[in-house]
């Protein structure tokens, strides 16, 4: 009877060992799911802010270009007018 109570026991122990083997390797799965998780969120942003950098630098540089139209449509506009002030 003692042996038996002993062995019963001995399995408890050892199912509760693993048991908590399994919980604390769940937890580190878990734990190492939420770094990479984090990581892939934090590359997403940086891919983002870049393409986002990418558009803007894109504009500045259309919204210059259509300065420099403009700024050549006048050109060409006070020389036709100096053109023909002088004919």
């Amino acid at each position: 009877m003692v042996a038996v109570l002993i062995t019963v026991e001995y399995v408890v122990v050892v199912a509760a060992m693993a048991l908590l083997y399994l919980q604390n390797a769940v937890e580190v799965r878990l734990k190492k799911n939420q770094v990479i998780h984090r990581q892939v969120i934090h590359h997403q942003v940086i891919h983002r802010k870049d393409v986002l950098g990418e558009r803007n630098h894109q504009i500045h540089i259309a919204q210059q270009q259509v300065t420099l139209l403009q700024e050549d449509f006048l050109l060409q506009a006070r020389r036709k007018i100096r053109r023909r002030n002088y004919l």
